[in-house]
């Protein structure tokens, strides 16, 4: 179970120095995810090997800095591939930064 939280942990914290990083694409949003899925991004469902959860944030980073996408679709796209508890748990955070007002960053 610690590991898994660290996983998720390790996740979250990629999400949010994405978030912080601003890059710029001018694709439609159909368009700029067809451009991700053609990379073969794995699913990520929470699994609690560290090296598991950390060679699926490393493919999905270099996915990102390839394309050079703004920070929301970073983080949509990433979240796009998340599975399982991992993807309830981060409705829940998605649901108590909306209440909280709190921006993702």
């Amino acid at each position: 179970m610690t590991q898994m939280i660290s996983a998720i942990t390790r996740v979250t914290e990629v999400l949010e120095r994405q978030n912080r990083q601003g890059n710029a694409n001018h694709l439609g949003e159909d368009g700029a995810l067809e451009c991700f899925l053609k990379f073969k991004p794995s699913e990520f469902v929470g699994e609690p090997d560290d090296e598991k959860a950390e060679a699926w944030i490393e493919h999905v980073e270099s996915i990102f800095v390839t394309l050079k996408y703004e920070d929301e679709r970073n983080i949509a796209f990433s979240t796009f591939q998340l599975r399982g508890t991992v993807r309830e748990w981060w409705r829940t955070i998605k649901i108590k930064w909306k209440n909280n007002k709190t921006e993702c960053t």
